[in-house]
């Protein structure tokens, strides 16, 4: 890994970030799948967007996401639910190959804001349900959804300050297309769509889960809904 860099700082905030289209994956990972993944990404940052960040905080390293990770998957394991307040601004995070993808604002001598200006892979806490009235599975962070892993997006359609749009396809314009596009090659191959049972029979939900997650029927919400990964 290159040496960690200074991000970018502004003294005036540019125009709210505009990306459209997104492709998503919403994927359960074990521990160690996790960390292959990083692995195989290569040189990338993982860099605090969510609130008030502390200046000279806004880079995670990556050993520390994986701590943070590994505690959430070990409290699912072990049948308890993971303390939202000790992971939620990691899995608000955003994973970039260049630096120049954000910028900072001081709002004072100790605190900034991390702004995004052209695409990145954004991360969201994932969580999601089943609704027997229609029997589908959905994404939500309504009361008691189910913890699932991580969302991973990427836009297709990007508008810039001049409000011009462009399909982010160029690597050569828009660098963390290399970065999703090495994203999907993995997991296409280390992960598969879920298959649950269910109260109302068997169904594939369109959430992901890595092929080494066979502890995933310890899962302490999994029982409750009447779910199981088969």
């Amino acid at each position: 890994m290159t040496p960690q860099p200074t991000l970018i700082k502004r003294s005036t905030l540019s125009p709210p970030y505009q990306a459209s289209k997104w492709q998503s994956y919403q994927v359960l990972l074990d521990i160690d799948e996790m960390k292959n993944l990083i692995q195989y990404l290569g040189d990338f940052w993982i860099i605090q967007t969510s609130g008030v960040i502390s200046i000279g905080k806004e880079i995670i390293s990556k050993n520390h996401f994986l701590e943070v990770y590994s505690e959430y998957i070990n409290d699912l394991k072990h049948g308890q639910l993971p303390n939202d307040a000790l992971f939620l601004s990691y899995f608000s995070s955003i994973w970039t190959n260049t630096i120049n993808a954000l910028y900072t604002f001081p709002i004072n001598s100790e605190q900034c804001l991390v702004k995004v200006e052209t695409p990145v892979i954004q991360l969201q806490n994932h969580r999601f349900d089943f609704f027997e009235s229609d029997q589908k599975f959905r994404s939500t962070l309504g009361l008691n959804a189910i913890y699932w892993g991580i969302q991973f997006s990427f836009p297709n359609l990007f508008q810039n300050e001049k409000l011009e749009i462009f399909k982010v396809r160029d690597e050569n314009i828009f660098p963390n297309v290399s970065l999703f596009k090495t994203m999907q090659k993995w997991m296409r191959a280390s992960t598969i769509p879920t298959r649950f049972e269910t109260n109302c029979g068997i169904f594939n939900a369109p959430i992901r889960i890595g092929k080494q997650c066979k502890w995933i029927n310890t899962h302490p919400q999994l029982y409750s809904k009447g779910l199981k990964v088969i």
